[in-house]
């Protein structure tokens, strides 16, 4: 990827617009002593397969789940320090590894990532969000169906985030499962703004996916942010608070409960509570676990009626 061979705005950033060819199945390497592996020059903002929803570029080529799971991915895309890219109209299939490095930023618009994302210490992911002129707004069309994986250190900020794992099919392959956690977070992760994210539904193998799993170490959210998670089946975790740090003795309580089972009033009211004390007026909470799982189950699927007296904040469309 060279500068010359891309469009330049008037802010002295570049554009690939649109990238040609339609489909990069191969990489050479700009990256000194690794093969086919590629880091984006600082100055690109916007990668674009087209300009028409639903058309896509593609890069890479799709390999079987077992090799993603077992770390073989031949090809690797890096985002370094002081590039904010945004990839629009995108399909990056699972041969491609994506990673966001210290101080660099990634935003998905109207993309699919088949694969895995790794967002390093100091590097920041959005996604489904338009940031550019005023106050911003979220998006829909995105969507990851392989992983999103936050290193200590890494940042989330304003990201509406839905897994289609059981829906779209990874090039010609459709052997991925539910098994694992659309978003997982190693180490201490912050977010910023307001994120949601959505587990898939059960496939073939009835495992509702986890939205969100934290392991060995601490998710900070910081003052005035939103946190929505929904796992598969219609489990639902929400936080908003102004600072909350998960002890290391109740990672595991809380991982028990977002990948499915029993939201029993008890658990569902100390955690929304605790964390959000207008949600001690909620109406969910005057209701049993079942109630809960039903009314949490309809309103996963109607989002408008989220902002109806159940929960404070609403939820993007996409959700």
């Amino acid at each position: 990827m060279q500068l010359k061979n891309l469009t330049q705005t008037q802010d002295g950033k570049y554009m690939w617009d649109i990238m040609e060819p339609w489909a990069i199945r191969n990489f050479g390497s700009n990256v000194a002593g690794e093969e086919n592996s590629v880091r984006v020059p600082q100055e690109v903002k916007a990668w674009y397969g087209s300009h028409t929803s639903g058309t896509y570029g593609y890069l890479g080529y799709d390999i079987p789940w077992d090799d993603v799971v077992a770390d073989k991915i031949p090809q690797t895309l890096y985002i370094p320090s002081g590039c904010d890219l945004t990839f629009v109209n995108m399909e990056i299939l699972s041969g491609v590894r994506i990673v966001v490095e210290n101080g660099g930023k990634l935003t998905l618009q109207d993309s699919v990532v088949q694969g895995i994302i790794e967002v390093e210490d100091g590097g920041t992911f959005s996604m489904n969000y338009n940031g550019y002129g005023g106050e911003g707004e979220f998006l829909t069309g995105s969507s990851l169906c392989g992983q999103l994986r936050l290193e200590d250190g890494a940042i989330l900020e304003n990201a509406a985030i839905y897994s289609h794992i059981n829906y779209l099919a990874n090039g010609d392959l459709t052997d991925r499962t539910s098994n694992e956690p659309v978003v997982v977070a190693t180490g201490n992760v912050t977010v910023r703004g307001q994120v949601f994210i959505q587990g898939d539904e059960a496939g073939d193998n009835n495992i509702g996916q986890t939205g969100l799993r934290v392991q060995n170490g601490t998710l900070t959210v910081e003052d005035g942010a939103v946190l929505v998670v929904y796992g598969g089946d219609a489990t639902v975790q929400f936080f908003r608070h102004q600072r909350h740090r998960d002890p290391a003795g109740q990672r595991n309580h809380h991982r028990r409960r977002q990948g499915g089972g029993c939201c029993r009033k008890s658990i569902l009211g100390q955690l929304a509570v605790s964390l959000y004390p207008e949600m001690a007026q909620s109406p969910l909470l005057k209701h049993s676990c079942r109630a809960q799982q039903r009314i949490i189950h309809g309103l996963t699927r109607k989002p408008a009626r989220l902002s109806a007296g159940i929960f404070p904040s609403p939820v993007p469309a996409a959700m």
